[in-house]
C-alpha cells in the first residue's frame, strides 16, 4: 500500500522493511518474547539495513526520512515482533533532543 505523502525512497524502504520483517524478525518473535533477552541480531540487522539511520538527516550520516516514514517502519515491524520495533523506537527517541535542540558538537 503506497501512502503518498512518502517520498518514492520511502515507499521503497517501507516495502523493503516489510518483506525484512516478514521473512527475518517473524520467526525470531517467539523466541525473543520467551527468552526475555535482548535481540542483539535484530539490532545488527536493523543497523545493517540502514533503519537505524531513519531518524538523523543526510549530513549526520544518516537518511533522512520522514516523521511518518519511522512511524510506518515501527508499525512494520511491531506486526511481528513488538520488541524489534521498539529499538527502532529508542533510536528516535535517543536522536529528537539532541537534533532539535543539541548542539554541533553533539
Amino acid at each position: 500500500m503506497a501512502v503518498s505523502h512518502l517520498s518514492e525512497d520511502e515507499q521503497t524502504l517501507i516495502e523493503v522493511l516489510r518483506e525484512i520483517a516478514l521473512e527475518k524478525v517473524a520467526p525470531r518473535a517467539a523466541e525473543i518474547d520467551h527468552t526475555a533477552q535482548f535481540p542483539w541480531d535484530m539490532k545488527e540487522l536493523l543497523a545493517q539495513q540502514d533503519i537505524l539511520a531513519m531518524p538523523f538527516p543526510t549530513e549526520y550520516g544518516g537518511i533522512g526520512t520522514s516523521e511518518l516514514a519511522i512511524l510506518m517502519a515501527v508499525e512494520e515491524l511491531a506486526r511481528h515482533c513488538a520488541t524489534t520495533a521498539l529499538i527502532l523506537c529508542c533510536q528516535q527517541l535517543g536522536a529528537t533532543p539532541i537534533l532539535l535542540a543539541g548542539t554541533e558538537e553533539q
